[in-house]
């Protein structure tokens, strides 16, 4: 499902359905969740109970040549999956092309790298967990760039 739109796919549920029902099903006893990637709506029976310290929330900017998105030149590949992120990106520059990036965070480095895009942006609070701080080359400002609801937050379901 790597080749279409996540809200084709399932949307947000679509990463959290199947351990829901091992919970509801009591084959396992807890979940732990990136919150941003939990639906708004949860299951009958099932509830958010806890939260870890909320990471940094802003997004972070990776250019392959560029350091800043301000300082790519115009008609520039900026790979995102996140409805968000392309809105902002267009609001933001709207000379720039917003191409489709899909997979996990490993993957769009990699894309970056083989040249799919001049640039992408992902959420600094995952890629600061994974140990890849090295490979941000900016933090977008919070009042030009919102985080989603809930990035950089752990929940316990």
């Amino acid at each position: 499902i790597q080749d279409r739109p996540l809200s084709e796919a399932g949307g947000k549920g679509l990463f959290t359905k199947e351990i829901e029902e091992a919970l509801l099903d009591r084959r396992i006893d807890i979940a732990v969740h990136s919150s941003k990637d939990m639906p708004t709506v949860l299951p009958d029976g099932l509830e958010l109970s806890a939260f870890l310290p909320r990471e940094d929330a802003r997004d972070a900017f990776i250019g392959k040549t560029a350091k800043r998105i301000t300082d790519l030149p115009q008609g520039a590949r900026v790979g995102s999956s996140s409805l968000r992120r392309q809105a902002l990106i267009r609001r933001m520059r709207p000379d720039l092309e917003v191409v489709m990036f899909r997979g996990n965070v490993q993957t769009r480095l990699r894309k970056l790298e083989e040249g799919v895009a001049d640039g992408t942006i992902l959420a600094y609070a995952g890629l600061k967990r994974l140990g890849l701080e090295s490979v941000i080359t900016d933090l977008m400002p919070l009042d030009l760039f919102p985080p989603a609801p809930g990035q950089g937050a752990i929940g316990i379901e």
